[in-house]
């Protein structure tokens, strides 16, 4: 709404920058400002795809991960607000995954996507036991918000339009989480904003799976 557009320009600033590239392709002005005058990151930035290898999403999705840990520990003191998945449990089945579980034996990590969000969140781990102020969030499947508002290359998206288009459904023992987009994020917001939550990383998921 022409009213959200308004509150936005006067609350957000956007910086253009490329994650995948050292110190974010910010200019030196740019970095040493941020460093010094922000309270908290928020790393939702990455590159999603399921078929390319390791070697193609290291530099959006773990060498970003590098670069805003330096920027969390330069400066002013900040949080890191890590976004993961569930993914980084890959494709194994097991009947319950724990939000302390971080898949340390590396199962079911059989696609480049995957093994990257494990290594960063790797890096964040090991961070907050050298003293750095983190948490980590595991979203389940993304999906349209409750407004049907959607990104149209989005994996599910392209799915269920297929499945509705063609009046057909899957059959399958896989069991999937589908959390609405605004609904996952404000739920990290507001996890966010907790004082002293009890914990650092925190599964986002729904109570009701689907087949």
């Amino acid at each position: 709404s022409d009213s959200l557009r308004r509150a936005c320009s006067l609350r957000v600033r956007a910086i253009p920058g490329d994650i995948a590239r050292p110190r974010l392709r910010l200019t030196t002005d740019e970095w040493e400002r941020l460093v010094h005058e922000i309270s908290d990151i928020y790393h939702c930035g990455g590159e999603v795809d399921y078929v390319k290898p390791y070697r193609t999403l290291w530099a959006s999705n773990v060498s970003s991960t590098l670069e805003l840990l330096r920027m969390a520990t330069t400066g002013s003191h900040k949080t890191l607000h890590h976004i993961s998945t569930t993914f980084v449990f890959g494709f194994t089945v097991r009947e319950l995954w724990r939000e302390n579980d971080v898949n340390h034996e590396m199962a079911g990590l059989n696609f480049g996507y995957a093994q990257t969000k494990w290594v960063s969140e790797q890096l964040v781990l090991q961070a907050v036991r050298n003293g750095v102020r983190a948490r980590i969030y595991r979203p389940s499947f993304v999906t349209a918000s409750r407004f049907g508002r959607y990104v149209r290359r989005d994996l599910l998206t392209r799915a269920f339009t297929y499945l509705i288009a063609h009046e057909v459904a899957p059959n399958s023992a896989n069991q999937i989480s589908c959390l609405p987009v605004d609904v996952c994020a404000n739920n990290i917001v507001a996890l966010s904003l907790l004082d002293a939550p009890g914990a650092n990383i925190f599964h986002l998921t729904v109570d009701q799976y689907q087949s």
